[in-house]
């Protein structure tokens, strides 16, 4: 953690917290910390997220957690929050009390010893934003979303965090960063998460020195024009780009790893997202991912075509106003997902994520010498079937 942090203590030794291992899986030489939010204890290991290894940025870490009052485990996420947003447990008691549905439930939240200098850094008015220690806990810790167990569960999951993301624009709340690893899979669908970087209704305009969001998920508009205002329409766009991005990494196909690999590296090319437009701007790129499932492959191909068919409106082509507005709202989107998860047979099917296994270029050289050492025995065994034959 940046800063000097007294706040967390070392339990490891402490024999009388076995309950607290057994319920996080822990086995006796488990490092086990417990730290203080909001007046209540919670106990953790070792985070799951890996973003804090990483020189810059918010160092965030997030935790499964044993809340020593009720027995459970929660989420614990300890960060370094930017100064000048609002606290994001704040956010979310926003939401709770307008009936947001599909976001988990805020416990608790607060800024680590806040009279403490060592606890915050930067300059609000430098270089260098100031940021402040945080912590916050939710009652839900999910899966991610690259662990569905069918793709009748991703696209429930998609359409949970869209739900969340409808209801809190009808607030003025907007979102800012949809990403694959903003949305969770609870039991009842998906779940949106991460509201830290949300604009709020009486914030100003920009607040921040660069574009807010995960560069891989955010909207072609947004990335040819960063100075551009970031709307719902972006975030909208975004949806579309994680579901893709999920399906095509992990949803069952017959794709080859050399595919696969280079079309998720297309959403990670620096270059004003061109390459990322080509791919969906292509009316064969879907076809080249050969997935699988048949309904999910259809639900995708129609948000790329209006994705597409939002561009070309915005470039001045003819196109039908309404087909053109379709991602301009929620509305379209929800109901393609809603009348497609109605498919009861596919709602059966155990399409699972399957794990990614990236291309690397040695795959080439090893098949190829696997190739050249096949020739070589069959060429050895010709020859002798050659010399022992009685012709």
């Amino acid at each position: 953690m940046r800063g000097h942090d007294t706040t967390v203590e070392d339990v490891t030794n402490n024999a009388g917290l076995q309950t607290v291992r057994v319920s996080l899986g822990l086995g006796n030489d488990a490092p086990l910390y417990r730290i203080p939010v909001g007046g209540e204890n919670y106990y953790v290991s070792r985070p799951f997220t890996h973003q804090h290894i990483y020189p810059i940025g918010r160092g965030t870490r997030c935790y499964t957690a044993y809340e020593a009052q009720s027995g459970r485990l929660v989420l614990l996420k300890d960060t370094w929050r930017v100064e000048a947003y609002t606290r994001e447990g704040e956010v979310y008691e926003l939401l709770s009390k307008n009936s947001v549905h599909n976001i988990p439930g805020m416990k608790a939240h607060g800024d680590v010893q806040p009279d403490e200098p060592l606890q915050a850094c930067g300059q609000n008015d430098g270089p260098t934003r100031r940021h402040v220690h945080y912590r916050l806990v939710l009652d839900t810790v999910g899966r991610a979303l690259s662990d569905f167990r069918s793709t009748w569960e991703l696209v429930r999951a998609v359409k949970g965090a869209l739900r969340a993301h409808r209801d809190a624009t009808r607030l003025r709340v907007t979102h800012r960063d949809i990403s694959a690893g903003n949305i969770i899979i609870d039991e009842n669908g998906g779940l949106l998460i991460d509201w830290e970087l949300a604009k709020m209704p009486d914030d100003g305009e920009a607040r921040a020195y660069e574009r807010t969001g995960t560069r891989q998920f955010m909207s072609l508009r947004l990335l040819a024009d960063p100075s551009a205002p970031q709307e719902t329409r972006d975030d909208l766009e975004s949806f579309v780009h994680v579901f893709m991005w999920t399906a095509c990494k992990h949803a069952a196909s017959t794709m080859s790893a050399k595919t696969r690999t280079q079309a998720l590296q297309n959403y990670d090319v620096e270059d004003e997202g061109r390459v990322r437009a080509n791919q969906v701007s292509s009316w064969s790129a879907l076809d080249t991912w050969e997935l699988a499932s048949g309904k999910l492959y259809g639900i995708l191909e129609e948000l790329r075509a209006a994705l597409c068919l939002r561009y070309d409106a915005d470039r001045g082509r003819t196109v039908d106003p309404a087909e053109a507005a379709k991602l301009l709202t929620h509305d379209w989107m929800m109901e393609l997902l809603e009348e497609a998860l109605k498919d009861d047979a596919w709602r059966n099917l155990a399409d699972e994520a399957v794990p990614y296994v990236p291309y690397s270029s040695t795959d080439d050289t090893a098949s190829k010498k696997r190739r050249a050492s096949s020739s070589v025995q069959r060429d050895a065994e010709m020859k002798k079937r050659r010399v022992s034959s009685p012709l």
